[in-house]
């Protein structure tokens, strides 16, 4: 298991909640983004490596 963080980013791009979580790789951490409300962007990383910036669509980059 690996440790990943995920924000939960307001449309202004600021942040509204940090989780800490773990997961067994990169395709497991994309489906927490879930977790953030509709409407909201989200960004997910592991340690200093931006895995991925989701948009409140839900359209990973």
């Amino acid at each position: 298991m690996r440790e990943y963080r995920l924000y939960c980013l307001r449309p202004n791009g600021r942040i509204k909640d940090r989780h800490d979580f773990l997961a067994a790789d990169d395709r497991a951490a994309l489906a927490s983004a879930e977790i953030c409300p509709d409407g909201f962007g989200a960004e997910i990383w592991e340690g200093a490596r931006r895995l991925a910036s989701i948009g409140p669509g839900r359209t990973a980059q």
